[in-house]
């Protein structure tokens, strides 16, 4: 998801006086950033351009969403089994 939320990014923070001054860079996504960076070679471009349109950011949302509800089940279940394996431990020692 990060790939398309646009954060600002901190550029310039000078103190004047008892004040922090903070230039903000316009907001712009990783894929943008990468995009206008003079840095990468065209072939990358295209092939982030390329990933770019093939991304859908609401079925990569429900796909997080998905697995966050399986990695909390998993969980549960972990802890269910730990208090069982103790509440047996317990009567084991009565």
């Amino acid at each position: 998801m990060n790939y398309f939320l646009p954060p600002i990014k901190l550029i310039d923070k000078s103190r004047v006086g008892s004040k922090v001054r903070k230039v903000y860079d316009k907001p712009m996504s990783p894929y943008q950033r990468l995009i206008a960076s003079p840095d990468l070679s065209v072939a990358a471009k295209a092939e982030l351009a390329r990933r770019y349109q093939s991304y859908n950011p609401v079925l990569l949302q429900q796909e997080v969403y998905r697995a966050v509800s399986a990695l909390m089940e998993l969980n549960q279940q972990k802890a269910l089994m730990r208090r069982q394996s103790l509440a047996d431990a317990a009567l084991e020692n009565i």
